[in-house]
This record gives C-alpha cells, sequence and structure tokens, in this order.
C-alpha cells in the first residue's frame, strides 16, 4: 500500500473515532496513531483530518447537494467520512488530480465499508468533481 493510501486509511480511522466520540475535538497524534506508520504518511493524514474538520459543515454540505434525499447523519460512518475526505482533497488539494482522489476514495470504501461502498463513493465524487460545486456554493 502507497505512503497516500495509508495516510488515507489513518485519516478514515481517525474520522471514525472521532465521529464515535461524538465530535469531540481530537486528542494528541501520538494517542491516534498506532505502530510504525510513515511519517510522511501521518502528516497527510493529519492535514486531511485537520482540513476535513475545519470545512466539515461546507463539505458536508456538498455531500448533501450530491446525495439525493440522504441526510449526511443517515449515512454510514465509512461512506460518510470517505465521503468528507475525498470531498477536501477535491476542494482543497489542487496537486491531486481528481481522478486519483476518486480512486483512491474508491478503494479505501471498498476496503473498509460495505458491497456497494464504493460504486456509492464513486458515483458521488464524480457527480460533484463533474459538476464543478465550489465550497462557496455549499454555504
Amino acid at each position: 500500500m502507497g505512503t497516500r493510501r495509508t495516510a488515507r486509511t489513518l485519516a478514515l480511522q481517525v474520522l471514525y473515532r472521532w465521529n464515535l466520540q461524538q465530535d469531540v475535538t481530537i486528542q494528541a497524534w501520538e494517542n491516534w496513531v498506532v505502530g510504525d506508520a510513515d511519517p510522511s504518511a501521518v502528516a497527510f493524514a493529519k492535514m486531511l483530518v485537520d482540513g476535513v474538520i475545519a470545512h466539515r459543515e461546507s463539505v458536508d454540505a456538498l455531500i448533501s447537494k450530491h446525495t439525493r434525499n440522504w441526510a449526511v447523519d443517515r449515512l454510514s460512518m465509512v461512506d460518510r467520512n470517505v465521503l468528507r475526505i475525498g470531498i477536501f482533497e477535491l476542494m482543497y488539494c489542487d496537486d491531486i488530480p481528481s481522478a486519483v482522489t476518486i480512486n483512491e476514495a474508491i478503494e479505501v470504501a471498498k476496503q473498509f465499508g460495505d458491497d456497494d461502498s464504493g460504486s456509492f463513493v464513486n458515483g458521488v465524487l464524480d457527480a460533484l468533481a463533474k459538476s464543478g460545486s465550489t465550497l462557496q456554493e455549499a454555504k
């Protein structure tokens, strides 16, 4: 698994735990990251988590906009957080091609979600990328 995939997996795990703790402020990263993860993966994961949390309202608004008839809190925690990470990357990480972001999100969703997670995440992120939506529109 590549460094960025590892980072996205770490970010998903941190956001999942963050949701379980009912959105309590995340403690020091040393308490979250276990094992001998590559420091660059940890740094990228931290950037993703910090970005998702800082921009959660507008990111969640884009999820709502592109998941017709689904409230964000009704999505599984895996799908919700994979989408949050993917949308944050699409909106804020100009150095990552949108196709790479979408593909990585699909793979992480397939690994941690249910049988439909990969296609669901693909549909939402692809629709967002094609729509040209911006975070400003989501506010």
